[in-house]
């Protein structure tokens, strides 16, 4: 079995592998946290003044749970807290439209100061409750596209050109032809190259389970069981599937 620092480095040889990282699963187990605990542990090796921006799409962003993560070491919180960049300011994205804005203030942003993370907190919620509101399908395929297209191809493409990692956090629903949980809208994100991270809740009381695929080939690269803890994530029964 891994130690908690070999799970941390076989995490972090995984994401620089991609300029994307997909993170999704139901409420509570975890997308969050785990995006924050990656953050923090990744960035702490940087030297600029902002290393990350964290959008909050429709998820404020927690500086409580921040500071308890890294509470043994006041340094560090202090240090983390001036590296992460929140956008909005106040609060979290109230619709579609203040999303999309966010998001094409931070491709101006980025165009001008080296970054190194982008972390965008529940990016779907807003386009789930927007074509929940039209019957129609066209409708519903307009402004499917338009996310794409407008949204979140150009963040992608800014990523890309800055080699920026850009770690999305997904809401997830059951699909009835696949007849399994999946990341809400994967037929959309399906169709970028990424790093897939699926939590699952455990249906027993005890340990929640980790699924990490490569979107290419769905090949599984880790799989792990883990428990949401005080100091971040406590991984165990580690089983690496393949070299990262």
């Amino acid at each position: 079995m891994l130690s908690q620092m070999g799970v941390l480095d076989v995490l972090s040889k995984i994401i620089q592998k991609e300029n994307v990282v997909s993170i999704a699963g139901e409420s509570g187990t975890g997308k969050t946290a785990l995006a924050m605990y990656l953050i923090g542990n990744l960035v702490l090796s940087g030297t600029h003044e902002h290393d990350t921006i964290w959008v909050q799409a429709s998820e404020s962003f927690s500086k409580k749970r921040l500071e308890k993560m890294y509470d043994s070491f006041p340094e560090r919180k202090e240090f983390l807290k001036k590296q992460i960049l929140v956008t909005p300011k106040s609060c979290s994205c109230r619709d579609l439209d203040e999303l999309k804005k966010s998001v094409k203030n931070v491709i101006d942003l980025v165009s001008k100061i080296p970054f190194k993370f982008i972390v965008v907190d529940n990016i779907s919620h807003h386009l789930r409750f927007e074509i929940s509101k039209n019957n129609d399908v066209g409708k519903k395929v307009l402004v499917y596209n338009k996310f794409f297209n407008d949204l979140l191809l150009p963040l992608i493409m800014s990523c890309q050109m800055k080699k920026i990692k850009l770690i999305l956090i997904h809401e997830v629903s059951f699909d009835p032809g696949l007849k399994e949980t999946v990341s809400y809208f994967h037929k959309l994100f399906d169709r970028i190259k990424s790093i897939q991270i699926f939590l699952t809740k455990n249906p027993n009381p005890g340990n929640n389970q980790s699924v990490i695929k490569n979107s290419n080939n769905n090949e599984i690269i880790l799989n792990t069981e883990y428990r949401i803890v005080d100091k971040g994530f406590l991984f165990i029964n580690f089983k690496k599937k393949k070299k990262p």
